[in-house]
């Protein structure tokens, strides 16, 4: 275990210990901090679904079955966002076959997650701000053919 490692579980562990999580943030960080005890097979790494169905997370009240408690992704997505920015804790996921939850293991592992992310935010920046111009255009266009017609032009 890398020295970068062991002050990510030592804050992972204060966190928890902190008293500040809600059943289901503690449910949640506890299975991703104990994901080499409970697969093996995952390189260290834990699916959504595996977190889903590994805690009870409830469902996300406005997209589901608010109440049930059924653990669903949606909300295990909200919660592993929640650690990561109110909490601080590093905890890595990837969008591939390979992919899932863990803790980060090296300096280099956070840095390239964080700069992964740097490019998703700006991209999704951009997404939307191509959205908005056309839309723009387009309410233009539509004033413009309105007033048009408006006078028998």
């Amino acid at each position: 275990m890398t020295p970068f490692e062991k002050q990510v579980r030592r804050h992972a562990n204060a966190v928890s210990a902190s008293g500040r999580l809600d059943k289901y943030e503690q449910a949640v960080l506890s299975v991703i901090y104990h994901v080499d005890r409970i697969n093996t097979k995952t390189k260290g790494r834990i699916k959504q679904k595996e977190v889903a169905y590994a805690t009870v997370a409830g469902s996300h009240p406005l997209h589901e079955n608010y109440g049930s408690m059924a653990s669903t992704t949606r909300a295990v997505r909200g919660i592993v966002e929640k650690l990561r920015n109110e909490h601080g804790v590093l905890i890595i996921s990837l969008d591939s076959k390979d992919g899932g939850y863990w803790l980060a293991r090296t300096e280099g592992e956070a840095r390239a997650f964080e700069n992964s992310a740097r490019r998703k935010a700006i991209s999704q920046a951009r997404s939307q701000m191509d959205t908005c111009n056309n839309m723009r255009k387009v309410i233009a266009e539509t004033i413009t053919a309105a007033k048009r017609r408006d006078h028998g032009y």
